[in-house]
């Protein structure tokens, strides 16, 4: 009986099913979180690149974002009363690998009036915080090249805010916005072929189980 040859195609063909099947698998890391800090603030980051040995790269997702909080102290020193407006816009920036801009998120912290009269101080006359976040996904075949190895990619956060104030001579407006950051890149990928020596043992058990039994019967003696 010939059944090596049986053998050899019987593992591959539950190996190749096995891979066939298999939907793609995603795996993610941490990109270097930033302590809250004055903006505007700007930090490198560290994006750790995909292990090849895993298997191939087919989609890449970079999540970031920042949580920004701003408060406003107003002085009025003039003799007159005021009604001042006072606002804070505020930016998410993050960069590519290459410092070419990936994207943005903008939104508004406050925008509002705040009475005061002549001679008075307020702390903390207005205040607003937002969570910014970006969600890119990349999938070229340069990206996928690029993040693609064993070490670490270079990439840039930043977080700018615009203030607006006015009022008449004598006012004074402080204003106060902080920002930090958090992250990660999620990896998708075909997982590499893994072997199935205990399929392909079982199935050279149960092969020589049947060959041994072949054996015993052509060399039984016939009555």
């Amino acid at each position: 009986m010939k059944l090596i040859p049986l053998t050899v195609a019987l593992c591959a063909g539950a190996m190749f099913s096995a891979s066939a099947v298999a939907a793609p698998t995603t795996i993610s890391y941490d990109i270097t979180a930033v302590g809250s800090s004055l903006t505007d603030l700007s930090a490198p980051l560290a994006i750790r690149q995909f292990d090849a040995g895993l298997g191939h790269l087919i989609g890449i997702e970079l999540i970031y974002s920042s949580a920004v909080t701003s408060s406003v102290d107003l002085d009025n020193q003039s003799i007159h009363d005021a009604n001042v407006p006072v606002s804070v816009d505020a930016t998410l920036s993050l960069y590519r690998p290459d410092n070419s801009l990936l994207a943005t998120h903008t939104a508004s912290l406050y925008n509002t009036s705040v009475g005061i009269v002549s001679g008075q101080s307020i702390v903390n006359a207005a205040s607003g915080n937002q969570l910014l976040s970006i969600d890119a996904l990349l999938g070229g075949a340069g990206d996928l090249a690029l993040f693609t190895g064993a070490g670490y990619l270079s990439s840039v956060l930043s977080v700018q805010a615009v203030s607006a104030s006015s009022g008449p001579s004598g006012l004074s407006a402080d204003f106060n916005t902080y920002a930090n950051g958090y992250g990660k890149v999620i990896y998708t990928f075909d997982a590499a072929p893994v072997p199935e020596p205990a399929t392909c043992g079982m199935l050279l058990l149960g092969l020589g189980v049947v060959a041994y039994a072949a054996q015993r019967r052509a060399g039984a003696p016939r009555l």
